[in-house]
């Protein structure tokens, strides 16, 4: 999401793809966020192929992570003057993962995340 090219300008990445080629399970997290010419969130350790540079959300059931998820979906978007918004699903090791981001385009980001279970376990996230 990005209004324009300038540094001063709000930007944000989701990645929607997990795995492949850069073998990270990063699948509908949030890889960089710019605005105001600085850098809030980068993915920055790309060698280590680790969550820890990235917000999303890794979730263990029983004790244990499962495959990595490759793509997610886009369930449905708005891009209107003043507001975008998007709403994003990936499966997470038995729950649905949905991401979704609203942008005032002036700014502000907020992201709310909906986890919800679909095998009974035992979850942490």
């Amino acid at each position: 999401m990005h209004a324009g090219f300038d540094p001063e300008e709000p930007y944000l990445l989701l990645d929607g793809i997990g795995g492949m080629g850069h073998g990270h399970d990063d699948c509908n997290s949030i890889t960089r966020v710019t605005a105001r010419d600085t850098v809030w969130l980068i993915d920055d350790a790309y060698a280590l192929k680790t969550m820890y540079d990235h917000n999303g959300v890794f979730v263990a059931r029983d004790g244990l992570s499962s495959g990595e998820a490759y793509a997610a979906e886009l369930e449905a978007f708005a891009d209107l003057l003043s507001v975008g918004m998007t709403r994003t699903q990936s499966p997470a090791n038995g729950l649905r993962w949905s991401r979704n981001i609203f942008w005032a385009r002036d700014g502000l980001f907020v992201i709310v995340d909906d986890l919800q279970c679909e095998q009974a376990g035992d979850y942490q996230t």
